[in-house]
């Protein structure tokens, strides 16, 4: 089940810069990403008001957890500014490369608290047909 909502969220991701790109094209990134997350704020409250049990309280958590919040406001900003520029499969692409790489960093030194994963070396395969992938479309 999470590998098919993983996969769903792929869809949703790409959609979400194709349109908040034409919405920049339209407006301006800074307007684009807080229209975004205005809307993402709502929707989310109808949904913790629905459906979470716990009714979570913000005094409970390290600031470091909100640290993601403001990130997200940097991410919607830079793929709604180039994914005209460069169109969604080269902004996909350009992400994947940037997730694959901090990933196996998070995951080798146990970074920001994380269990460490040791790299393997059966893993090369895959980075491989990554960075084929990369230099084929580059080509």
């Amino acid at each position: 089940m999470n590998k098919l909502m993983i996969f769903i969220n792929g869809f949703f991701i790409v959609i979400m810069n194709t349109f908040n790109g034409m919405l920049t094209g339209s407006t301006s990134v800074y307007w684009t990403s807080a229209v975004h997350h205005v809307l993402s704020l709502v929707f989310m409250f109808f949904i913790y008001v629905a459906l979470d049990k716990n009714k979570f309280r913000m005094g409970r958590l390290e600031a470091k957890y909100y640290l993601p919040g403001v990130m997200s406001a940097g991410t919607v900003m830079i793929a709604s500014a180039c994914i005209a520029n460069i169109g969604a499969t080269f902004l996909i692409v350009f992400n994947l490369v940037g997730q694959v790489l901090i990933s196996l960093a998070i995951d080798e030194f146990g970074l920001f608290g994380m269990e460490k994963v040791p790299f393997r070396k059966k893993n090369l395969i895959g980075y491989s047909f990554i960075l084929a992938g990369i230099f084929i479309m580059f080509s």
